[in-house]
């Protein structure tokens, strides 16, 4: 990877590391956050699933500014309409949350 920054392969194997890190396995939810934020480093336009997996994984440990940007970042990135609304849903609902400062 530090090799090849640049190629799409990095960025599927960080991908992937990143889905491994967050797994039921695995449980490492900050090196998950950790993977996802090198991979948008290398490609600010990365795809909608990168962004989305970091917002669930965000709002997974409570983060939820974090949680929040990367959902409206998800949606922004998205060719589809169902996935873009998804987003822009589960923003929605956390804006809602009692707890959202």
């Amino acid at each position: 990877m530090t090799q090849f920054p640049e190629s799409k392969l990095t960025e599927e194997a960080l991908f992937r590391l990143g889905n491994i890190y967050e797994s039921v396995y695995v449980q490492q939810f900050y090196k998950a956050i950790e993977t996802y934020n090198k991979l948008v480093q290398l490609n600010k336009n990365t795809n909608f699933d990168v962004y989305f997996r970091g917002a669930q994984v965000y709002e997974g440990i409570g983060d939820l500014q974090n949680a929040l940007a990367w959902y409206t970042e998800a949606a922004s990135k998205s060719n589809s309409s169902t996935n873009r609304t998804f987003a822009k849903n589960k923003a929605a609902r956390l804006q809602m949350k009692p707890h959202f400062f």
